[in-house]
């Protein structure tokens, strides 16, 4: 394990702050006209891969002191922040596809 227990609550927490953003971002890429002009295919899949990037946007700057510190690589942070989403894609598959 790379990241401490305080930088591990960080990204749980980033997590579940983006978890409550998935309602208005599924209605805006449902939308028939936003999928036209953006042209994708799938909007749930839009949705979770805007989540992934959000999250990983948010947290890897704000990890990246605590890796310098720790000298850690920047690729194992990244690789257990990429591990910490992968534990919790279904959470966030359910997230979307249960929201009306």
């Amino acid at each position: 394990m790379v990241l401490s227990n305080e930088a591990r609550g960080m990204v749980e927490r980033c997590i579940d702050s983006m978890l409550l953003t998935i309602p208005p971002l599924v209605q805006y890429f449902r939308r028939d006209s936003n999928q036209k002009d953006l042209q994708y295919k799938e909007p749930n899949d839009v949705v979770f891969g805007y989540i992934w990037g959000a999250v990983s946007a948010a947290i890897l700057p704000m990890l990246l002191p605590f890796s310098f510190q720790e000298n850690t690589p920047v690729e194992e942070t990244f690789e257990e922040v990429r591990r910490m989403l992968e534990v919790r894609s279904a959470e966030i598959r359910d997230n979307i596809a249960n929201t009306a």
